[in-house]
């Protein structure tokens, strides 16, 4: 919910007694989409939060940076400039060993340089936006700097390197709608189950 100032907020949960810590004012949010955890930041780990900044189609979206220890409100975002965003889809993607991000909008990601605390190297994952060209779900596996995205069953992967740009190529889509996905990083394999239909997933050996 937003805060008195009409800000969004996330919640901090404390998982050892599984109650709320407190709520987090982002300043010039209007909903959070995704986070993702840096265990490598300093001095004190890091949560990212992506988020909307105004209620519109094509955004603006932006990357709020909270401090784990303190858990003060965070500065302004990072406008993730060139990220397109419509209704729910976009994603945050953690590379700690590389000191980055991959950030989503609908049907496009760019790349989060968190030692300047820039953003770029957009590039878009589908033609144009719609039902089935989406970031739905996405993973990194962070030992291969592999990124697989899934949207209704279009499916494409991104092998990221240590550098841009950004080059997306479709992988195998025949296995219905399917969406949510993760890698195992100690065997590289990716798990990719579905949406809606059958309770099937299935398994692709990325070595």
């Amino acid at each position: 919910r937003p805060d008195g100032s009409g800000n969004a907020q996330i919640e901090v949960v404390n998982l050892s007694s599984l109650t709320l810590n407190r709520l987090i004012s982002l300043p010039g949010a209007y909903r959070p989409i995704s986070t993702t955890y840096n265990p490598d930041s300093t001095p004190h780990p890091t949560m990212l939060v992506e988020a909307v900044l105004t209620n519109q189609t094509n955004g603006p979206i932006g990357v709020y940076v909270i401090d784990t220890i303190t858990l003060l409100t965070p500065p302004a975002p990072v406008v993730a400039s060139g990220l397109t965003y419509t209704t729910s889809w976009g994603g945050i993607l953690e590379d700690s060993p590389n000191n980055r991000a991959f950030v989503a909008g609908d049907y496009n990601i760019g790349i989060l340089n968190q030692s300047s605390g820039t953003f770029g190297n957009v590039v878009n994952l589908f033609t144009s936006g719609g039902l089935r060209n989406n970031t739905d779900s996405l993973s990194l596996n962070v030992a291969t700097d592999t990124i697989f995205i899934s949207g209704d069953g279009q499916n494409q992967v991104i092998q990221a390197g240590t550098a841009p740009p950004l080059v997306p190529k479709v992988f195998d889509s025949t296995h219905g709608t399917t969406d949510g996905n993760a890698f195992d990083p100690f065997t590289n394999i990716l798990l990719l189950s579905q949406e809606v239909g059958l309770d099937q997933s299935w398994g692709f050996n990325f070595n």
